[in-house]
């Protein structure tokens, strides 16, 4: 309710402040309703949607210490057109009240728009929720794997949540990077580890060595991933090139897979068989800045650990996978050469 005062107060005042006038007649002409009421009306709304934006910001990063910056690009994203729409049916509310003189019928004349803003929100909102349901559906298919993979992909993401933050990553491409931390494993589905072997044969070297595009592959035709994809195939490159899938190396890495490499080894420290404190998991990641990771998202990770952006949470109890593929050793074995 606060919120909303502030909003409505400001956007009266900006109005106002903007030249717009409080009366219309039969008689005003186009350049009155431009000046005094269109232009003024924008203005208001456009100081309206920031403010709101910003108020929406600080709520969440005192309750979550979620980056201002970061919240205030997502919020005023999604709410440019709701409000710009809403303030065109505000000008034309005036115009059918005011000018038109239709006095309550207006309100008819103008419900019809705001029922079309409405469903388009909803519409909106409906594929949203479509999108998630396909992505939880496809974590869930990985985190049948084995305890340890039971919410490491929601784990990874926050991790990058917190890595992008940092590096002032578009909400775009954040949105790209969280469905692409949640899937990234999701070619261990095809097939799933077999046997309990806990050492690198070259058998289990060449089954990991594909699951990057066993997993694009069962993606291609998911539109609303496509942005995510790069980031799902590169993944375990490496910043020295002796990678996979492609051995590509430094930034010829897309930027999203370099943070999901730092976020998975990180995570792999935290929650793997020999789990350690996040300070031990962090001096590792940062000893291997420049040879298997990216050292600017290793800075970033430093960093927003330091901010206490990413704070330390249990794994669920059970027993682990006999091998981690996305232990760091296990990359350092992999790239030695181990036939694949």
């Amino acid at each position: 309710m606060a919120q909303t005062g502030l909003i409505g107060l400001a956007g009266g005042c900006v109005y106002l402040g903007a030249g717009g006038a409080m009366v219309f007649g039969a008689s005003s002409g186009v350049t009155d309703l431009l000046a005094g009421l269109l232009l003024p009306l924008l203005v208001a709304t456009l100081v309206m949607m920031l403010l709101n934006a910003a108020l929406i910001a600080g709520i969440l990063r005192l309750s979550g210490g979620t980056s201002l910056r970061f919240a205030f690009l997502h919020t005023s994203r999604d709410g440019l057109v709701l409000y710009l729409g809403y303030g065109l049916v505000g000008f034309l509310f005036v115009v059918l009240w005011q000018v038109e003189r239709l006095g309550p019928l207006s309100l008819l004349l103008v419900v019809a728009p705001l029922m079309l803003a409405q469903w388009s929100i909803s519409g909106l909102v409906e594929e949203r929720e479509t999108q998630l349901r396909t992505v939880r559906t496809l974590v869930a298919a990985v985190e049948t794997r084995g305890a340890q993979r039971r919410g490491q992909g929601e784990r990874v993401g926050e991790v990058c949540e917190a890595i992008g933050e940092q590096l002032g990553l578009t909400p775009r491409m954040s949105e790209a990077l969280q469905f692409a931390a949640a899937l990234h494993n999701v070619g261990l589905i095809a097939p799933p580890e077999r046997g309990e072997a806990r050492h690198l044969t070259p058998d289990r070297a060449r089954r990991i060595a594909e699951h990057p595009t066993r997993g694009v592959q069962m993606l291609q035709h998911i539109d609303f991933l496509e942005e995510s994809r790069s980031a799902i195939l590169h993944h375990h490159e490496r910043w020295d090139g002796d990678g996979y899938p492609q051995g590509l190396a430094a930034e010829r890495i897309p930027l999203l897979a370099r943070i999901v490499a730092v976020a998975d080894v990180y995570v792999a420290l935290t929650w793997g068989r020999d789990r350690m404190p996040p300070e031990q998991a962090l001096e590792i990641v940062d000893a291997r800045a420049g040879t298997h990771l990216d050292p600017r998202c290793v800075a970033a990770l430093r960093a927003a650990w330091d901010r206490g952006r990413i704070v330390d949470r249990p794994r669920p109890a059970g027993p682990d996978l006999p091998l981690d593929h996305d232990a760091p050793e296990v990359s350092d074995l992999m790239a030695s050469g181990v036939p694949r």
